[in-house]
């Protein structure tokens, strides 16, 4: 138990304290604590020098000069400034015996030399006591594999006699003893007390690939004094503390994954849009994997229905289209949607999603539509739409702008989740200066979604409804065929630099011969973009012939 877990204690527990800015100290505290190590699933182990005493002080603005705590029986042990704004001693024994021996239960004099509130001196009752129970965590393997994109859970074994009057802390550790998680501290609201077995590390606390260390802390007072005065209530406190290790998995292979229903528009003018012909609305179960990492998948329906995952355009999931909502409800109705996740790296994960009975938003219209018939690419461009109907900050708006051969967006707002997306109250974007390529036609998406729930439980699952306008936008200029230059790399070994539409997917062949029949090697794919794309051809050739082309 060393200095840094005291002052830990001591800092962030502030057991009945109250910090008011005008008093040189802040809280002061004596403490008997008992240390463990969780290694492994079973119970935590004693430290090899678990008990410890100390005492602890905060100071505001530096006005603790000097201070020292009076011991039953007559020592005296002086405190050292530890930090600008805190004090501390203690001492670390083996047996609890030998601690009880050097501070026993009795009356301590606390001692501050202050700058501006003078010489205090404060009489402490601190009774002997007895340590709570030890921490273990119950939830420890599942601890060593964390989905840093979803919520985790850690449970623990009760405080043994725990009361709503005693204190129960958890907190998350970097390598260095920065802590980036922690319950609340003692008579703050939403503090855990002596009955409190678990506690809840958000989505995105944890960083992937890391390890950190856990902390469970059980306390009960034994002791407060009040004679400080202006709100300064020092506390004798045991406590046990169990230490644990934590690690985030590696990056999830999915990254978002949901249940929506969507009705689909077709806007050709500067008028309303309309749903566009044939079967305008639809059912997407979907799931962004991470390099291939969903192996496959399947959605319960409300009805007991279980629909396998099938693939399309190179991701698994369902999609259906409908004459009507009412077709669309009846094969998909209002409910409770389980989906089922066989990943590579994250085993199979399990989440419901609710999806009930609601109206699609509006239809998303393009406000400036004759003025995206014309745009110059060169500058940027502002886009404009209508406003998302009853649209909050827990709605959802995108835009994306693809040109029509092109596997990527020219320009796309970010994804749910991600920052820098658009809220359901905006509404307009700005597409960069030379985003866009000049004499092209894109197709452009605009979309309104209104989320009716949200998991953290895996990765981020979404479930709700949309509605999707489709138009196009025009650029002025001549349109940009792709080119290739050749450069000599080394001795009969080339490097090539192409350029491209923004966002078109391109190929790079070659061959070593330009006489008929030609044989065209692929080489490379890439998608253009205003940098341009460099490739060497790492093979020695005496003669070698280079094409790119666009393909879809």
């Amino acid at each position: 138990m060393n200095t840094r877990i005291t002052r830990c204690f001591a800092a962030l527990l502030l057991w009945g304290s109250i910090s008011l800015h005008a008093q040189d100290v802040t809280d002061f505290n004596l403490l008997k604590s008992f240390s463990y190590t969780q290694s492994t699933a079973g119970l935590p182990l004693p430290l090899a020098t678990p008990y410890r005493f100390a005492a602890a002080a905060d100071t505001a603005n530096g006005g603790l000069l000097g201070g020292n705590i009076g011991i039953p029986g007559g020592s005296v042990l002086a405190l050292a400034a530890d930090g600008p704004d805190s004090w501390s001693a203690g001492s670390s024994y083996r047996t609890p015996a030998a601690l009880e021996a050097d501070y026993p239960g009795g009356t301590y004099l606390v001692h501050f030399h202050t700058a501006h509130d003078g010489d205090k001196t404060l009489t402490f009752a601190f009774s002997t006591g007895t340590f709570p129970t030890a921490p273990q965590i119950l939830t420890f393997q599942e601890a060593q594999s964390i989905l840093s994109t979803g919520d985790f859970t850690a449970t623990w074994t009760p405080f043994i006699g725990g009361k709503a009057t005693d204190y129960v802390r958890f907190s998350v550790s970097t390598a260095d003893g920065q802590e980036i998680f922690k319950t609340r501290g003692y008579g703050k609201s939403g503090a855990l007390d002596g009955t409190s077995t678990s506690a809840t590390i958000p989505a995105g606390t944890l960083t992937p690939g890391q390890v950190y260390t856990g902390k469970i802390l059980f306390a009960r007072g034994y002791g407060q004094n009040t004679d400080y005065g202006q709100g300064v209530t020092g506390t004798a406190a045991y406590y046990t503390e169990t230490q644990f290790p934590i690690a985030a998995a590696a990056a999830p292979d999915v990254k978002r994954f949901g249940v929506v229903k969507g009705a689909n528009y077709r806007q050709t003018g500067a008028g309303a849009p309309v749903l566009v012909d044939g079967k305008p609305y639809a059912i997407q179960v979907f799931a962004d994997a991470v390099n291939g990492g969903v192996l496959s998948g399947s959605i319960k329906l409300p009805n007991g229905t279980i629909q396998p995952f099938t693939s399309g355009d190179g991701d698994l999931g369902i999609q259906a289209s409908y004459l009507s909502a009412a077709g669309l409800d009846a094969d998909y109705p209002p409910g409770t949607y389980t989906v089922t996740l066989n990943t590579a790296h994250n085993g199979t994960q399990v989440v419901t999603l609710p999806l009930p009975a609601s109206t699609f938003p509006n239809a998303p219209q393009l406000l400036n539509f004759s003025a995206a018939q014309a745009v110059n690419p060169a500058v940027d461009f502002t886009v404009n739409w209508n406003a998302f109907t009853g649209g909050g900050v827990n709605d959802f708006v995108q835009i994306q702008v693809t040109a029509p051969s092109a596997d990527q967006p020219a320009f796309q707002t970010p994804q749910p989740g991600q920052t820098g997306s658009l809220d359901g109250t905006a509404t307009s974007a700005t597409i960069p200066a030379n985003t866009l390529s000049p004499g092209e036609t894109y197709q452009v998406r605009l979309l309104f979604g209104r989320f009716l729930g949200v998991s953290h439980t895996y990765a981020l699952g979404l479930s709700g409804y949309f509605s999707q306008t489709e138009l196009t936008l025009t650029t002025t200029g001549i349109a940009v065929a792709p080119t290739v230059t050749i450069n000599q790399a080394g001795p009969f070994q080339w490097h090539l630099h192409a350029n491209g539409i923004n966002g078109q997917n391109y190929l790079i062949e070659s061959t070593t011969s330009l006489v008929p029949p030609f044989s065209w090697q692929p080489m490379v794919n890439f998608n253009g973009s205003p940098a341009g794309f460099d490739f060497t051809d790492g093979v020695v050739h005496t003669q070698n012939f280079y094409r790119v082309r666009p393909v879809n």
